[in-house]
């Protein structure tokens, strides 16, 4: 787990904290770039946002699906596109 001048919101903190995998805030230009074993998660604005903004809620949805894919754990669907797929 990484620290930074940043101060993240603890919805997103406990979400990071809960994948038990290192994880750290990377100031961009524009930007802190939040970051799950060096993969890129998702990114957030330098000022405020609102603890219910859909943002929010979609970076939280996708670190819990890295989390799960990390521990082998989640579900992947493909979709299958070509000549060989059975459109229905």
């Amino acid at each position: 787990m990484s620290r930074s001048k940043f101060r993240l919101a603890p919805v997103v903190r406990d979400a990071l904290d809960a994948t038990g995998l290192p994880w750290e805030i990377v100031q961009g230009t524009k930007h802190f770039h939040i970051r799950v074993c060096g993969d890129l998660v998702g990114i957030l604005p330098m000022g405020k946002m609102k603890t219910n903004s859909r943002q929010l809620k979609n970076l939280l949805s996708d670190i819990q699906k890295l989390g799960k894919e990390q521990h082998g754990t989640g579900h992947t669907s493909e979709r299958r596109v070509g000549p060989d797929s059975h459109a229905r």
